[in-house]
């Protein structure tokens, strides 16, 4: 009898935490497709070593939030 409360405050949290992290979640991936359609060096067509890749993105993410910032785009 005590347990049924608890379970539901269980529950209504996971609902909670996972509606936020979809949401987070999709806003993410919008930024991720902004700076791919913006630099086409980030796009698959490339070789490049995960280093390179890691450093291009970066920079490609700091230029983009530059860009932003700046209203420049």
């Amino acid at each position: 009898e005590n347990s049924q409360p608890q379970i539901q405050v269980i529950e209504d949290e996971e609902r909670d935490y996972n509606q936020r992290h979809c949401a987070a979640r999709n806003k993410i991936e919008g930024v991720i497709g902004d700076i791919k359609n913006r630099f086409d060096l980030l796009s698959n067509k490339y070789r490049r070593t995960p280093r390179t890749h890691h450093e291009i993105v970066v920079i490609a993410s700091a230029i983009h939030n530059f860009v932003i910032k700046k209203r420049l785009s």
